[in-house]
């Protein structure tokens, strides 16, 4: 473990997470401020942010946004990866994008 105060490398979950789960839909200012973490607690406490700013009904137990996300890319890697998990051409990312009504530029969650 890096003495108190160093970034550790992203490696793992959080690397898979910020370069494959949500790399269409985090805004570049979310991804830097996410690299600049120092710990993995901090990692969790921002992934959880990050869902919640993108939830429509934050009353609700569900985050039907990070669950519908997730469920595209399901879609996308089936059909569009031709095998390769996080190998996804054009169409996918406009499957997961537009079809959704992403705008990653958006500093409210990316929803349009």
């Amino acid at each position: 473990m890096p003495p108190e105060g160093l970034k550790q490398e992203l490696k793992g979950a959080y690397k898979t997470w910020l370069n494959q789960d949500v790399v269409w839909i985090i805004t570049d200012e979310e991804a830097k401020s996410f690299k600049s973490l120092s710990n993995d607690e901090e990692r969790d406490a921002f992934i959880e942010q990050f869902w919640l700013r993108r939830n429509p009904n934050p009353d609700s137990p569900e985050n039907e946004f990070r669950e519908e996300h997730y469920r595209r890319i399901a879609y996308a890697n089936e059909h569009f990866a031709a095998g390769k998990p996080g190998g996804r051409p054009t169409a996918a990312y406009l499957y997961i994008i537009r079809k959704a009504g992403f705008d990653r530029r958006s500093p409210f969650g990316g929803c349009i």
